[in-house]
C-alpha cells in the first residue's frame, strides 16, 4: 500500500519546535552557550550570573528559541538581564533549580528551588516554588507569589528533575526528602502543581552527620521517559529506577557501584548508557581523584550493567586547592553532545562528543568547549530532559515529500519500507502520546 510522508514530516516539525526551551544555557560565572543552532553552538557573556555555583536553570521560548528569562538561584532575571521586580529567591539556592512552563499555559512558569544540604543551616526552606507571568512588565515578566508557595517542609535534598506524563501534555515533578528514601513526586497540569505527592519509599536512605553531604548531587530521567538516576553522594551509591509516567511511580531499583563522592548523572541520548562523575571538591584529602564513567544500561540486568563500568576520563587535583579541576554537573545539549561541568573556575566544559557508543568510544574531550570570557563552576543548566533532534544537516529537507511502500499494514513488531529510489533519510517513529518509539 502506498502512503504519504506528509503526516510524519509534520510530526517531525512538530517535535522540532517543542525542542527549543532549553536552547540557551546560562551558568557559572558569567557563562552561557546558544544551541539554536545544534550543529554551531554560539558563546553566551552577556549573562548576569555571577559565580552561580549549581542552581542555574534557563527557560527559553518553546518555538522560537529565543530566551525568556534565566535564575542563578539567587535572582530571576528578564530576557534583557534585569532582575525582576520580585525577582529574590526567598531560599538562596545555590543548587539545583528547575524552571517548568505550567501546561497549557504560554505565560506561566513554576521556578522550583530545594534548600541548600539539606537545611544544614536551619534556615527550613522545604522546597518552593515562584510563580512567574510573563504578561506582567510589559511581557518582561514579574514574579506573582514572592516564591512563597511552599511544596514541600524542610528538610528536602538538592535532586530536582521533571519528566513529561505518558499524556504528553502534563509534567511530573520529581524531588527526594531527606533523611529518609521518599522519592515524592508532583503532578502539574493545567489547574497547578497538585500539592499531594505520589510517594515511593525505595532505595536508600539519603542521609549524612556530615554537611548534609546525604543532599548533594544530581537526579536525572532517561529522554524517553522511562528510567531514573539519582546519586546518594555521602555513601558514594548511584541508583537506577525504573519510572512510571503515567502514574508517577518508582520501581525496580538497581544499585551500581559508583565512586567517592558521586555527583553528575546523565542519560545518553538513546537511553542506553548512564554517566556519572565523582567530583573532589573540599575533600580533606588533595589527591582524590575525580572521575567520568559509563555504565551500559542495554541488559537491563544489574549484574551486567554493574559489570560495564569503564572510567572515561579522571583528574588528578593539585595540592593546592585553588587549582584543583573536577567534574561535576552533566547535561544532554541540543546537539545530543553531553556537556560536562568543570569546577573551580574553568574556562572550558568537557564534551562527550559521541555518547549513545560504548566505552572510550563515546570520545570525550576535557576542553570540549571554550566559554571565552566565561568560567566553568560546578552546574550547568538544569532542565527537563527531552529527545532532541540533534545536530542535521538533513534537517532542512524536512519538508520534502516522497511516497514509498509500507507492509505489512498494519504492522505489529516490525515493518518494511521500499523507498521508489536510493536515498538518504532520517526515520523518527512517535506513538500517539508523543513518545519516540524508534
Amino acid at each position: 500500500m502506498k502512503l504519504k510522508f506528509i503526516p510524519l514530516l509534520l510530526l517531525l516539525t512538530y517535535f522540532s519546535k517543542a525542542q527549543n526551551e532549553a536552547n540557551i544555557w546560562y551558568f557559572g560565572d558569567k557563562a552561557g552557550i546558544n544551541f539554536n543552532d545544534p550543529c554551531n553552538p554560539v558563546v553566551l557573556n552577556n549573562g548576569l550570573n555571577s559565580n552561580a555555583f549549581e542552581g542555574t536553570s534557563t527557560i527559553s521560548d518553546a518555538n522560537s528559541g529565543q530566551l525568556l528569562f534565566y535564575t542563578d538561584g539567587y535572582k530571576i532575571y528578564n530576557k534583557n538581564h534585569i532582575q525582576m521586580g520580585s525577582g529574590n529567591l526567598i531560599s538562596n539556592s545555590p543548587t539545583q533549580t528547575l524552571i517548568i512552563k505550567k501546561p497549557k499555559s504560554n505565560s506561566v512558569f513554576y521556578l522550583i528551588t530545594p534548600e541548600i544540604q539539606g537545611n544544614i543551616f536551619n534556615n527550613n526552606y522545604g522546597l518552593h516554588c515562584a510563580i512567574i507571568d510573563l504578561t506582567l512588565n510589559g511581557g518582561l515578566g514579574d514574579v506573582t507569589n514572592g516564591n512563597n508557595q511552599i511544596l514541600l517542609n524542610s528538610p528536602v535534598t538538592e535532586k530536582l528533575t521533571a519528566v513529561k506524563h505518558t499524556n504528553g501534555t502534563d509534567i511530573w515533578l520529581i524531588c527526594h526528602t531527606y533523611n529518609d528514601n521518599n522519592f515524592k513526586v508532583f503532578l502539574i497540569d493545567s489547574t497547578g502543581i497538585n500539592s499531594t505527592p505520589i510517594i515511593s519509599s525505595i532505595g536508600s536512605n539519603h542521609v549524612s552527620s556530615t554537611y548534609g553531604w546525604g543532599a548533594i548531587g544530581e537526579m536525572k530521567a532517561s529522554p524517553n521517559r522511562q528510567k531514573l538516576a539519582v546519586v546518594n553522594y555521602s555513601v558514594s551509591l548511584v541508583e537506577l529506577f525504573d519510572f512510571n509516567n503515567s502514574t508517577g511511580q518508582i520501581t525496580n531499583p538497581i544499585l551500581l557501584p559508583s565512586e567517592n563522592f558521586s555527583y553528575g548523572l546523565s542519560f545518553s541520548p538513546d537511553d542506553s548508557k548512564l554517566y556519572v562523575t565523582s567530583e573532589a571538591f573540599y575533600r580533606s584529602v588533595d589527591s582524590t581523584i575525580s572521575k567520568l564513567y559509563q555504565f551500559d544500561l542495554t541488559s537491563n540486568n544489574q549484574t551486567a550493567i554493574a559489570n560495564s563500568k569503564t572510567v572515561i576520563f579522571e583528574v588528578t587535583p593539585s595540592t593546592m586547592f585553588p587549582n584543583v579541576d573536577y567534574l561535576g554537573s552533566l547535561k544532554i545539549a541540543p546537539d545530543n553532545k553531553i556537556y560536562v561541568g568543570r569546577g573551580n573556575q574553568k574556562s572550558y566544559l568537557g564534551v562527550i562528543n559521541n555518547p549513545n557508543l560504548l566505552g572510550t568510544n563515546c570520545n570525550y574531550v576535557h576542553n570540549g568547549f571554550y566559554l571565552e570570557n566565561g568560567k566553568a563552576v560546578i552546574g550547568l543548566n538544569n532542565a527537563m530532559e527531552i529527545e532532541y533532534n540533534g545536530c542535521s544537516n538533513s534537517i532542512s529537507d524536512i519538508n520534502k515529500v516522497f511516497t514509498f511502500n509500507l507492509y505489512p499494514n498494519p504492522a505489529q513488531q516490525s515493518f518494511n519500507i521500499e523507498l521508489p529510489q536510493q536515498q538518504n533519510f532520517n526515520l523518527l517513529v512517535y506513538d500517539v502520546t508523543g513518545r519516540k518509539v524508534y
